[in-house]
C-alpha cells in the first residue's frame, strides 16, 4: 500500500516539504469514470489509474465473457462499482476533478 505524502517538515533538515516537493496532482477522476462507463468491463480505467494487475484480471475475465454473458455482466458491474467507489490511483494519490 502506498504511503500518503504529508506536506509538513522534512525529518532531518526541518525544511517545509511544501517547498521541497512539487504539488502532486493525481489522475483525473472524470477520465477514470469516463473510461469505466464508456468501455466497461475491459479494465481500461484500471490501467489508466495504474492498477495494472487489477486491469489485467478484469480484461482476462471479461474478454472471453463476450461470448459468455455471465462473465461479461460481472465485468460491467465490476467497472460500475470501480467508477463510484475508487477515489485514488495505484500510488495512493487522490484523483483530481
Amino acid at each position: 500500500m502506498a504511503q500518503q505524502i504529508k506536506k509538513e517538515h522534512h525529518p532531518s533538515s526541518g525544511a517545509s516539504l511544501a517547498r521541497i516537493l512539487p504539488d502532486v496532482t493525481g489522475k483525473s477522476r472524470r477520465m477514470y469514470v469516463f473510461l469505466a462507463l464508456i468501455v466497461p468491463g475491459f479494465g481500461l480505467h484500471n490501467f489508466y489509474a495504474g492498477y495494472k494487475t487489477k486491469g489485467m484480471i478484469q480484461l482476462l475475465c471479461t474478454f472471453p465473457g463476450i461470448f459468455l454473458i455471465i462473465p461479461f455482466i460481472i465485468g460491467i458491474v465490476w467497472s460500475l462499482c470501480d467508477a463510484f467507489y475508487v477515489k485514488q490511483d495505484a500510488l495512493g494519490i487522490p484523483f483530481h476533478h
